[in-house]
Order: structure tokens, then C-alpha cells, then sequence
């Protein structure tokens, strides 16, 4: 079972799908834009779109869509201190958030093999409201932030602190290749045998 959090344009979606085709998708976008684009789209039988954010509370969330660029839509503010969201406007929504793990109880899941999150600065949040279902996680691609793009959003230093406490260790290789220096992705994988 694979929990996919941004969606953005489906893309990941689909090839999850692809690559894993007797593996249920959780897919979670909250952005209303993004959801009408997604709407519109036809979804392999593997993949349910779930049009909520994810936090470690339920209930409502104030969402900062970036009118410019979706995909840099965040729970958090921008700072104004990254060059590439010069000239971005921000136009604040209310949307549905859920626990993860009060979601995925409701789906009868009992194991979650991969987390894929592109959520811009609310991993961390998210992973939080994954409460017992974290000790099932295989492995977990996460983006991850060196400098600070969103306004009180957690950097890389703290959420690496939370992961590997949970008993993850990172492949240095692809936490260290940032895409910038500003963020990257890093993957976490839990060691065969072992349980937090």
C-alpha cells in the first residue's frame, strides 16, 4: 500500500500505479485549482484520490495557494526570502485536513510499504499524524528543506531527527543531491528486522 501526499498534476500518480500495479494508491491534494485539473483526469483502478491535507490534527486548515505556480502551494507562507517566488502571489483557502492514520483506519489498511511526499514543508506534520501505522513504513521519499522557503516550516535537520528516530536510516547519495540548495528529496528506508 503507497500513500502519495501532493499530487500536483497526476503524473506520480499514474507511474506509482505503473510500477506498483497490485499496490493500492492513497493519493491526498488539497489545493481546490489543483483538484479541478485532477477532476478532469481518468485514474488507473489502483489509485484513489483523496482531495484532503494531512496534518496531525482533523478538521479545517488555512492553505496558501501560490497563484503563480500551484506546486508551490503550502500550508505555510512564503518568507520572501527564496529568488524563484519573487513577484508570487498567495491567496489563503480553508481546506479539509485529516490524520493519516484516521484515514487509513477507515480504509481497513493495516500496512503502509511507501510514503511519497512533495507537500512543501508539511512532511513532517504529516508523517506525526501517521501514529501507529509509522511502524509499518517500509520506506519513504520525502522533499526536504535546507533553507527557509515557507515561514515557520520545518527545515531538514528536524525532520531527519524525527525520522531516523523512528528507526529509518537515510541513503546519503539522494538526501544529499538537492535539487538546489534551497531543497531536495531524501530517502529513508527501515533496515530488515527492525521496529520502532
Amino acid at each position: 500500500m503507497i500513500v502519495e501526499l501532493g499530487v500536483y498534476d497526476g503524473r506520480g500518480s499514474r507511474k506509482l500505479a505503473r510500477e506498483f500495479p497490485s499496490a493500492q494508491v492513497y493519493s491526498f491534494e488539497c489545493n481546490p485549482h489543483v483538484l479541478t485539473n485532477l477532476s478532469e483526469q481518468k485514474f488507473p483502478e489502483n489509485v484513489t484520490l483523496v482531495p484532503q491535507a494531512v496534518s496531525s490534527w482533523c478538521g479545517a486548515m488555512s492553505f496558501w495557494v501560490d497563484t503563480k505556480q500551484q506546486a508551490a502551494s503550502s500550508r505555510y507562507r512564503l518568507a520572501g526570502t527564496y529568488p524563484w517566488a519573487s513577484g508570487h502571489k498567495e491567496e489563503m483557502v480553508t481546506v479539509s485536513c485529516t490524520r493519516l492514520d484516521r484515514y487509513l483506519e477507515r480504509q481497513g489498511v493495516e500496512k503502509v510499504d511507501l510514503i511519497m511526499a512533495d507537500i512543501q514543508g508539511g512532511e513532517l506534520d504529516a508523517l506525526k499524524g501517521l501514529g501507529r501505522f509509522m511502524r509499518t513504513v517500509t520506506a519513504m521519499q520525502l522533499e526536504v528543506i535546507h533553507k527557509p522557503i515557507w515561514t515557520d516550516s520545518p527545515l531538514f535537520p528536524e525532520l531527519h531527527r524525527y525520522v531516523t528516530r523512528q528507526g529509518f536510516e537515510v541513503e546519503i547519495a539522494t538526501a544529499m543531491e538537492r535539487v538546489s540548495n534551497w531543497f531536495g528529496d531524501a530517502v529513508y528506508y527501515r533496515p530488515e528486522g527492525v521496529e520502532s
